[in-house]
């Protein structure tokens, strides 16, 4: 009994330093400069090589989209963004979409 009990004290006290752990220290982008077209306010980068250009819904044509790398849509927009006449963009593109919570 006095085993499983320290066992759970153990357990407890590692799950709560793990938990607690420090941010990761990410590596800054060192590839191919990105184009990443933005519905809504663009985030803060560090990196030089990602370009950020904010774009209308009127904007998010198939044509228009083709000289970026990817779009991100900001929680603000989602509703909008998830409107029907939206789909056929979504499907026909060949760069990823991306649905931004911040």
């Amino acid at each position: 009994m006095r085993r499983l009990k320290y066992l759970l004290i153990l357990v407890i006290l590692t799950a709560a330093l793990t938990a607690c752990a420090s941010t990761p220290d990410f590596k800054p982008y060192n590839g191919n400069s990105l184009r990443i077209a933005v519905v809504g306010e663009p985030p803060e980068v560090k990196e030089e090589q990602v370009r950020f250009t904010k774009i209308s819904f009127d904007e998010m044509t198939i044509g228009k989209l083709k000289s970026y790398d990817a779009v991100f849509i900001a929680k603000n927009n989602h509703y909008k963004a998830a409107e029907s006449k939206y789909t056929d963009v979504y499907l026909r593109s060949a760069i990823p979409f991306f649905y931004r919570n911040l």
